[in-house]
């Protein structure tokens, strides 16, 4: 995976802002009950940011998985949860280990916590 640490030094998260408009309101002091909280909010970005990493397509993702382009992007766009059965098959077709992604995925959602609170106030 040395193409994914490389790219991992540079920050996650600015690659993650273009993708803020899917975000809820940082000023939301409740709970959220959608599916776009911003946990897995930053989880989808950050599914989409490794394919891309990986200079593969949701076609290409999708062909290796057995599934259609409209389901990769109802995944990642979060129109469809993902579950953890899904997301080792997606690991696997992007060609990542489904332990390294959740070990960067719990520093992305820390550097998110982290932005968030800072920007909240």
């Amino acid at each position: 995976m040395k193409y994914f640490n490389n790219t991992l030094k540079k920050s996650i998260l600015d690659y993650l802002t273009l993708y803020d408009n899917i975000l809820p309101s940082k000023h939301e002091d409740h709970m959220e009950k959608s599916v776009f909280n911003q946990d897995y909010t930053l989880f989808l970005s950050y599914l989409r940011y490794v394919r891309q990493s990986a200079g593969l397509t949701q076609k290409q993702v999708a062909e290796r998985i057995q599934q259609t382009q409209s389901f990769v992007s109802k995944c990642e766009r979060g129109e469809r949860r993902i579950d953890v059965i899904e997301l080792l098959a997606i690991c696997e077709a992007i060609g990542i280990s489904i332990e390294d992604f959740i070990h960067q995925l719990k520093n992305v959602l820390e550097q998110g916590k982290i932005e968030w609170t800072i920007e909240k106030y």
